[in-house]
Order: C-alpha cells, then structure tokens, then sequence
C-alpha cells in the first residue's frame, strides 16, 4: 500500500526538516515543499498530495489558503506560530510540534481526505454528465473570470477550455441582456446573487457564426466547505426555437400602418402580367387617392403609370427573378392624374428559393420634383437675372459719365441760352435712360436681402427638417457645432438657399449613400492667407462647412465647379448654377467659399463668414438739384477706375473749392496716401476697383486717419447688398448719380465729422 503524500507549504524554516521526520515516522511521504503560494500551486498541480502542511507565516498565505483549500479543495493541515494570523479552520497544528498532537491531526486530514476523495468521485460524475448536456455550462470565479465550462460551451463560443482559462467572461461569451442590449460582462456584477440563491432569465447570445440566439440563463452562487462563495456558475438553454417569434396579422398591420411609406404586400408575379395585391397599409390612399379595401385583389396594373412602361417592365422582371429592385419612377393614381415615388422591390422566397410573393413600399417624391422644378427655374430666372445685372452695369458707366458731363455742363451754361436748352434736353434722355436701367435692375433682384446678427448653429437647426427631406434615407446626416460661436450679418434666407444647394450636390454625390456632415465653428486666421486662388485677410471668421463621403473630385473638375452652367450631371439632372449661386451670395459678405476633395475620397465645402460685421447706412440723395451746390477747401481723395468718370467729378470738386488727389486703381490710391501721410479728409472711391477693392483701400486708410470721411460709387446692383460690411458713417452712391448729390453729400458728411 502507498503511502499518502504530503505537501509542505513552509518559507525556508528550521522546523521544515523536523516536521518531515515526524511525518516519515507515522508512515507518510513528504512528496515536496514550496516556500510561497504560486509554488505551492504548481505542484499541488504536478503530484496531486493528499494533505498540504500550510504555514501561517509565509506573506501570501490568503492567496495559498485560496489556491489549495478552496479552489483544489485539498485537506489542508495549518501551522500556527506566534504572531501568525488565525487559521481559518480547526485542523492546525502548532510549533514546536508535539507527536500526539501531530498523529491526532493526520487522522483527522486523512479522514477528510477520503471524504474529498468520495467528493472527488461525485464530481467525475458530475462532469461526465456535464460533457454530454447540449446546454452550455460556465464556471467563473468571483470576478468573473473562467475557471471551467463544458464540451458544448467550447461548441458555442468557438474556445477551447485550455485557451478560455482565465479569461474574462465577457470575452469568451458574448451575452447581451435582452432588455437593455447591454453587454454581461460577469454572471455576479449582473444577478448580484445572495447567499444560496439562484436567477433564471432571458439573454441574447451572440455566437461566433455572426448568428444570435435566444438563451435561458440558470446562475447560482457556490460557496466552498468553510461557506465562504468561490465562484459563480452559469448555465445557458437555446430556447430560439421554443419562443414566440411571429407576429400575428394585426400586429403585422399596426407595424405597417406606423409606416410613413407606402407598403403594398403582393403574390407571386407571373409572366407578362402584375401581381395581385393581398394587402397595403393606409398611406396609399395618400399616394393614390385608392383606399387599401379598394386595391386588395386587384392587379398593380392599376398603379401603373404606361408613359414608363420601361421603367415597370424592368421591375417587374426583376421581381419575377427573385431580385430586390430600386429605383424611381411615376405611379397612376385614382383620379388618373400621375405621382412620383422612390419604388422598392423585394420578393419572399420559401426555403427551395421560389417566388412566394413581393413587397413593394413606395416612398413619395411628387412634391420634392415640384420643388427641384421651382429651384431649377429660380436658377433659370437668376441667371437671366444676372446677365441683365452685368448689361445694366454698362450702361451705368455710360449713363454716368453723360449725365456727369451734362450737369458739368449745366453748371457753366446761362439761364435760357440755346446751348441750356441742348443740355437740358440732354439730362432729361439720360434720366430717361437711368430709369430704363432701374426696370432692368429690377428684373436681375429678387427681395432685398435682410442681414441680421445670425447664430449658424441655428439657421441650420432650423433648416435641418427640410434638409433630412431632401437627402434620401440611406444618407446619415450628423451636425455638430462649437461652442460660444460668434454672431455673423447675413440674410437668414441666403444662408439656407446656400446650405440646400451644397446638400444637394452632396446628395447627388454619394448614389449608394454615405454620410453628410454639417458643421459650425469659429475660425482665427493670424496672417492673410491664400486658399484656392483666394486671399483671406487675417481675422476673426465663422465657418459652415458641408462634408461628404461621395464620389469627390478631381482637380480640373474642382477648377470649373463655381462656373455658371457647368456640370457634371446628367442632361436634365442638373443647371450647374447651385455652386455658382452659393459662391455670388458669399461674397456679398465679405466672405469666401473654399473645397477640398479628391476622388473616392468625398468633398468638404466651408463657407467662411466675417465675425461680428457692423452694419452702416445707404445714402438717399435729393434728384431735384434744386438745391444751391455746396462748397468746401478740405482735401478729398479719389479712386475710380473710369478715366472720364474720374475726370468729371474731380473737376466737379476743384470747381468748388475741394483740394482734389486722384487714381485710377486701390493699389496706386495707397501709395500715394501714404507719401502724403494719409492726409486726407474724405475718400471717395469706387467700390470694384482693380487690385484692391474700395473696401479694402477704405479700411487701409482709416488705419492711418480713423477721423477721415468715405463716400463710396457702384454700378453693381449686387454690391449694394454688402453695404453693413463697410466702415462707420460711410454712404453709398449708386451710379448713375447727379453731380449735386456727390456735392451735397459730401459736404454733409464733411460738416458731420467737425460736430463730433
């Protein structure tokens, strides 16, 4: 017979030698000793002893006590010593070691021993029955890692036991609660089981096949022999096929009525023929103006509109295959008028793949192509617009270097001489003439844009729900913004014109869908920049961009896209005006357009816009000329790129008195500015000048003289809306203008600034 083996789990004392000769004399063998826990483990593992001599004393007794008594269940005999903690158990032993006591102990570990051992045999059994359930059966400890599971866990989760040892459970067993969809990470943190008690539930397991499965849970909590828990077990039951899982037809018809979208449920689709409708929900009769009793067992050739018979017959053939089908196209409703609708197709196959029947839903486009109509005209009509806004700029420049000269004129010539009646009848073909161009300019604008102090956040939240109508549904759309956004000056309108149309572009960019996203930030340019051909000055700026994850461009499209008419949309599909409209709004603000892009790679579209614009006045001016013409010596500086323009009105002001310095463009004005230290009293300067706008030549030279007066002249009717982006007190003339107005004004502005 064998003697029993013992383990001795002692850190290097001088009674290990003594304890092993006491144990040799009463007929045991010390099979090995460890000095720490992890050793201890390790060959508990290797020679499975009988008994473990434990000692008190050594520093990772707890994880020792846990490791063998608890979790290897092995009889073990603890080693008390002075100063050692207190033994969690009756069977110990103290030093120095007494032989009765020793033989005592020995009789009482081995009789636990042979209990462990039945135990042992009842566990065998156990795990043979577990080998063979169908149910899957883990075992965790008590933060949730795996100590063991059954062959049919290994069959589920696709893990062997030697590969899910240790691992956390959430790892191996992906298991989500059926009512929350939240993730169980640890049979415990979850069911928080109290003593002796047991939880049934209902999970979703997500298997390693992708595939998911409804799940009975049975857990409990298990305690060791000294009552202490140990570890949690688990047992789940496949109860997919056993559950409920059909909806009956009333609730199938609730679900469908819920439906914004026409569903139109169909039989087979025989050949040469449309399938007979079994069912529909409320919305047709929206759509249609059929109610849903009217249509059940009528063919869909009712709803057939036979202008498209190409675009029905390749649906239909594609139903009788057993495709789904997508695409857009006209239905004929009941009162024989046509509606259009985004169709989608599916067939239901039984388990040999033939053609049960089809479903059809039908998403309602009729009003969005009556939309898209209106904006293509109104893009139309713009463009008209914009090429009698060009032709009345023309005859502005004309008509005001005429009316300029005959006022000039006017001014040298008597009271009733021949030579006073010529010009008179001359100023009066020019008003004529300005009138003309006034009913022109009328054509080419729409109503004046309103610029108030704007959040961008919310114009586009306020525009969001039209927007979510326009992209079709398989396009996620996000917006975020950021915070403390400054304000802007712009007409809420424009912005939205120009946030539809980039939508749009975007939409029409991405046919399989993607996602579009909006955004609002502020922006601080340190220096002055250049961004696709476009000078930033430096500054504080908000920005509204538009990305998308489409088709993006190349290059030499991205060079064309703002040109007016050009498009890369199919004949009809597209004015190639949206980008071109979106750019000429922008820069009534002062502000600029910039796109990055590559193909496959999507666009970004960012409209940057000056923080906090200051609005100021538009001039109204007396045409009578009733009024004496006022005079003055202050200094005036004019810029105007009109050679005979400019001569006319400099000779205007030195007439009266006026210390006149001239230039035909921005840059030249600034130079000479400043040989003369920016002496000046007033700037009168045309607003479109070459190199450097009149704004720009305006802001230059008020750096310098903040006290100096400006007058600025267009004959562009768009840059009148841009006029809350110009300094303080400024005015605007619009040409053609008579020459007593320049005068008045002037001098009115002049008078104003010695007030202050």
């Amino acid at each position: 017979m064998n003697a029993h083996s013992v383990l001795i789990v002692q850190d290097d004392s001088p009674s290990t030698g003594i304890l092993e000769g006491m144990l040799e004399a009463e007929g045991f063998e010390v099979a090995a000793v460890a000095c720490n826990a992890h050793q201890a483990r390790i060959l508990a593992d290797e020679i499975s002893p009988d008994i473990v001599f434990l000692d008190m004393g050594i520093s990772d007794v707890e994880t020792a006590i846990f490791a063998l008594g608890a979790e290897l269940e092995i009889p073990v005999v603890y080693i008390a010593r002075e100063g050692s903690p207190q033994p969690p158990s009756p069977l110990f032993i103290h030093e120095p070691f007494q032989p009765v006591e020793l033989s005592a102990i020995l009789r009482v570990a081995m009789h636990a021993a042979e209990l462990e051992r039945q135990s042992a045999n009842d566990r065998n059994r156990i795990n043979t029955l577990l080998s063979v359930l169908p149910e899957i059966v883990i075992k965790t400890d008590l933060e949730g890692r795996i100590i063991g599971m059954n062959p049919a866990a290994e069959l589920w989760t696709m893990r062997s036991v030697q590969k899910a040892l240790s691992k956390p459970f959430a790892e191996v067993v992906h298991l989500v609660d059926r009512r929350t969809g939240q993730p169980i990470r640890n049979p415990a943190d979850f069911k928080q089981l109290s003593d002796g008690e047991s939880k049934t539930d209902l999970h979703i397991l997500k298997c390693a096949d992708g595939t998911e499965r409804l799940m009975k849970s049975h857990d409990a909590l298990i305690r060791d022999r000294l009552g202490k828990p140990v570890s949690y077990i688990m047992m789940l039951e496949d109860v997919t096929d056993s559950v409920e899982c059909f909806v009956d037809r009333k609730h199938l018809q609730t679900a469908l009525e819920s439906v914004e979208e026409t569903v139109i449920i169909t039989g087979p689709c025989p050949a040469d023929e449309a399938p007979l409708i079994k069912s529909c929900n409320a919305s047709i009769e929206d759509l249609s103006g059929w109610n849903a009793e009217e249509l059940v067992g009528k063919s869909m050739s009712v709803l057939l509109s036979s202008p498209r018979e190409e675009f029905w017959s390749a649906m239909l053939d594609s139903v009788r295959s057993g495709h789904p089908w997508r695409g857009e196209g006209s239905g004929k409703s009941k009162p024989g008028s046509e509606f259009i609708g985004m169709w989608s197709a599916k067939v239901v196959l039984d388990e040999d793949g033939s053609v049960l029947g089809c479903v059809f839903s039908i998403q309602d486009r009729t009003h969005m192509h009556r939309l898209e109509e209106s904006i293509r005209q109104s893009q139309k009509i713009e463009a008209v617009g914009r090429l009698a806004s060009g032709i009345a700029h023309d005859f502005n420049n004309l008509l005001s270097v005429i009316n300029s000269y005959c006022d000039l004129q006017i001014l040298k010539l008597e009271d009733g001489s021949p030579a006073m009646k010529y010009a008179q009848q001359i100023r009066a073909a020019g008003r004529k003439g300005v009138d003309l161009v006034s009913q022109l300019m009328t054509f080419s604008r729409k109503d004046r844009p309103n610029p108030t102090m704007l959040d961008l956040s919310h114009v586009v939240e306020d525009v969001k729900g039209m927007l979510r109508r326009v992209i079709r549904e398989d396009i996620e759309m996000e917006t975020s913004y950021e915070e403390n956004l400054a304000s802007v000056k712009a007409d809420q309108g424009q912005i939205e014109q120009m946030l539809l149309n980039l939508c749009v572009n975007a939409r029409d960019a991405m046919p399989n869908g993607g996602q579009l996203r909006i955004n609002v930030s502020n922006r601080v340019y340190e220096k002055t920049v250049v961004r696709n051909h476009d000078s930033i000055r430096q500054g504080s700026y908000v920005v509204l961009s538009v990305e998308d994850s489409g088709c993006g461009m190349d290059e030499e499209t991205q060079k064309r896209i703002f040109d007016p008419f050009f498009t890369t949309k199919e004949i009809g599909k597209g004015t190639g005006l949206g980008l071109a409209t979106v750019q000429s709004i922008i820069k009534q603000y002062s502000g600029h357009i910039l796109v990055k892009s590559r193909p496959g790679e999507g666009s970004r579209f960012e409209l940057i816009f000056p923080a906090e614009s200051r609005m100021s006045g538009r001039a109204q001016f007396d045409d009578s000329g009733s009024s004496p013409a006022p005079t003055g010596n202050e200094k005036i500086f004019i810029v105007e790129d009109d050679e005979t323009f400019l001569d006319c009105i400099s000779g205007l002001l030195r007439l009266h008195g006026y210390q006149v310095y001239t230039a035909y463009d921005g840059s030249s004005a600034l130079e000479m500015m400043a040989q003369v230290d920016y002496d000046m009293d007033m700037l009168v300067s045309d607003l479109v000048l070459p190199k450097l706008s009149g704004r720009e030549v305006a802001a230059r030279m008020l750096e310098h003289n903040p006290d100096a007066k400006v007058v600025f002249m267009t004959g562009y009717d768009d840059q009148l809306d841009t006029f809350y982006a110009l300094p303080n007190d400024a005015i605007i003339l619009e040409k053609p203008f008579p020459l007593n107005t320049l005068l008045v004004k002037v001098r009115e502005l002049l008078d104003q600034g010695k007030k202050k």
